[in-house]
């Protein structure tokens, strides 16, 4: 009997606190990419796709935020030309173990000591009804609340993350390359139902997406001088747009014989040199536009 040889690749997404939309200048998010394109012709097995997120959330909003992370880094995979009902999905919300484990590697102070409470405290105590402690409060009372703030800089952003693990079947040199309906592993109506419903949410994800290529805007200095205006932003490919912006207010009093009249348009062309600022650098270079006025 021949034994099929498989390899494992693991890589993560990240994101930003209380975000599901990717951001390929975040951490290592544009490596990880570049290393799922280069598996995108091998043989897939299996995807696995784990989301969490930081504490700062209460507990619903957190596995609704890991959950969203989830159908971005599903979407992420279909764009790359994986197979969607090879992938299991989960979402965890708040990733309790991952910081307790993170902490007992950390230099923190007093990580011992908030290990522990995440280990014997219940994230939530109850009373007749009335939450009167929390897994969480401790955290934040602990030494006063360094702790707390050591861990939202050293340990949190590690914490609002999609873990990808992909088994495959490497080609090698000779290789019979089997065809499509032999490569995909079967999955029991459970898993299937999970990938079909995250399928829909991605589908979704993906139309909000291109609607929102299109923006209407307005300048609220105008808005303030009781002008009257509107943009439109539409893009005509990568990293290129047109913009157009019009402006009108005829206001009078003719007994005073006052005036306030105004009116105009512009029309922009726009470069995008920068998609998505680099983490913790606001001052860059984002774009080049051409502006004609009327």
């Amino acid at each position: 009997m021949m034994i099929q040889r498989t390899d494992t690749l693991q890589t993560d997404i990240y994101y930003l606190q209380g975000q599901s939309v990717f951001m390929p200048y975040l951490f290592g998010n544009a490596e990880a990419i570049n290393t799922l394109q280069n598996l995108s012709q091998k043989q897939i097995l299996s995807i696995d796709v784990i989301s969490s997120a930081s504490p700062e959330g209460n507990t619903l909003l957190n596995k609704e935020l890991s959950a969203d992370r989830s159908v971005t880094t599903m979407y992420l995979l279909d764009s790359l030309g994986f197979a969607l009902h090879l992938v299991k999905p989960q979402s965890i919300g708040t990733d309790w173990d991952g910081l307790a484990k993170r902490l007992i590697l950390s230099e923190i102070p007093q990580a011992e000591e908030a290990a522990s409470i995440i280990r014997d405290i219940p994230e939530w105590i109850i009373n007749d009804g009335v939450v009167v402690d929390s897994r969480k409060l401790r955290l934040r009372k602990l030494d006063n609340g360094v702790t707390w703030n050591l861990m939202l800089d050293s340990i949190f952003p590690a914490l609002r993350v999609s873990h990808i693990t992909l088994v495959y079947r490497p080609y090698s040199q000779g290789d019979f390359k089997f065809p499509d309906y032999a490569v995909s592993l079967p999955v029991d109506n459970h898993t299937a139902n999970d990938a079909e419903i995250f399928r829909h949410k991605a589908l979704i994800y993906t139309n909000k997406s291109n609607l929102s290529s299109i923006g209407i805007r307005s300048n609220l200095l105008y808005d303030v001088a009781a002008v009257p205006n509107i943009g439109l932003i539409v893009p005509i490919a990568k990293g290129w747009s047109v913009s157009a912006d019009a402006y009108y207010a005829d206001w009078s009093n003719r007994d005073d014989n006052r005036h306030w009249r105004i009116q105009g348009a512009e029309l922009a062309v726009r470069k995008q040199l920068m998609p998505t600022p680099p983490l913790f650098k606001h001052l860059v270079l984002r774009d080049l536009h051409t502006t004609i006025q009327i």
